[in-house]
């Protein structure tokens, strides 16, 4: 993880290859995958960004899980790296 930012409830957090620390479209493109497969909608965005956008009416138990599973998703791919 490169950057992490936020505007209101609108989030992005941009990837870079933690080798050549230039921005790594693949591993987003992985990482949208995996969250895909555990049941959560991301959406690319630049280079080498993931947008998080929730609904405002979201629950803080769902958003907290939501966020576990992108945590979770980011290690189990950052792991097959």
């Amino acid at each position: 993880v490169h950057n992490v930012r936020n505007l209101g409830f609108m989030g992005g957090v941009e990837f870079l290859n933690p080798k050549t620390r230039q921005p790594d479209p693949m591993l987003r493109d992985a990482i949208v995958q995996q969250g895909l497969s555990c049941g959560l909608l991301l959406l690319g965005c630049g280079v080498s960004g993931i947008r998080i956008m929730p609904p405002l009416t979201i629950s803080s138990k769902c958003l907290s899980d939501a966020l576990r599973t992108l945590v979770d998703c980011i290690g189990a791919v950052s792991a097959h790296k």
